[in-house]
């Protein structure tokens, strides 16, 4: 076994389908979105000047791959937390090369050292990737999440890591009386001079700049949340407009003033899962009738500004 590092598109095609290997006895797998992931390790993302980012992997002697990691240190994440912190994403391991697991996280792990870096994070970092699973390992994620083998624990806890935290995914299943419920907040909400209203998707550029104020704000202290660009931002928005309901994102305003916020999407990844892998981009067709069969939304993120909350 031996550490390289993965360089041209080619590397990268190789890097990012090497889960289709690792998961091909899992039924619950969704493929991840293979243009993203290679742009990403190409640097054709926004803000890829200010980022420092290497893939890694472990290969046997025939050159193949038992293990991937990528290393990113982001200039904007350091200056806003005052840290020297490095993140790793998109980890994969084989069954029974657990050894190799853990030895490309350390290998990563010094690269990171090299540029500065005290400590490193693993899998929480959004923009890149979303914490580990820690149970349901056998049902599918839902849209933006991942999903990882149990055994991913001990080979990242073997390479020196400790939980820092864990995130908590809640399920609510609607009933009329929980609409009653909800319609009456809505009216509390008004009475109080709140109003609510759905993003404009025909100036959704504009709406955009004013999802990134918000959140930005929102979240400046939220453990772990990078402050974004609108061009981030917009890959969430624009970048996703035709799987957007209007009703699923709004804003919350009192007297003209943003108050709040909510992002919500029906849950893509029933559609994804159906699609077996195949790309959506050459199965439009097909994705269509899956997208058309997802009974269930996903609330990703709810801002409240500040001098807004507990009112």
């Amino acid at each position: 076994m031996k550490i390289g590092t993965a360089r041209t598109k080619d590397e990268f095609q190789r890097f990012v389908e090497f889960g289709q290997e690792v998961y091909k006895d899992h039924s619950s797998w969704v493929p991840p979105d293979s243009h993203h992931n290679i742009a990403q390790l190409s640097g054709d993302f926004p803000g890829a000047d200010r980022t420092q980012f290497q893939a890694f992997w472990a290969v046997d002697d025939r050159s193949e791959i038992l293990a991937t990691v990528a290393a990113v240190v982001s200039e904007p994440f350091n200056r806003h937390w005052k840290e020297a912190i490095g993140h790793l994403a998109y980890f994969e391991s084989l069954s029974g090369h657990d050894e190799a697991g853990t030895a490309v996280l350390r290998a990563a792990c010094d690269w990171l050292s090299e540029r500065g870096g005290r400590a490193a994070r693993l899998s929480f970092f959004p923009g890149w990737q979303f914490p580990l699973t820690i149970d349901a390992y056998d049902a599918v994620p839902t849209f933006l999440h991942a999903m990882n083998p149990p055994r991913y624990h001990q080979i990242i806890k073997n390479a020196g890591f400790a939980t820092e935290r864990s995130l908590v995914e809640y399920r609510i299943t609607f009933t009329e009386e929980l609409a009653a419920e909800y319609r009456r907040m809505v009216e509390k909400a008004a009475a109080a001079g709140v109003s609510l209203r759905a993003w404009d998707f025909n100036r959704l550029e504009q709406e955009t700049e004013r999802f990134c104020e918000i959140n930005n704000e929102c979240f400046a202290r939220h453990w772990g949340i990078p402050q974004f660009t609108v061009e981030e931002l917009s890959g969430l928005t624009i970048g996703l407009k035709d799987f957007l309901v209007a009703d699923f994102t709004g804003f919350a305003e009192v007297n003209g003033e943003l108050a709040g916020y909510v992002y919500a999407t029906p849950d893509l990844n029933q559609a994804f899962h159906a699609m077996k892998g195949k790309d959506p981009a050459t199965g439009a067709n097909v994705l269509q009738a899956h997208l058309r069969k997802i009974d269930h939304g996903m609330l990703l993120i709810i801002g409240v500004r500040e001098k807004w909350r507990g009112r």
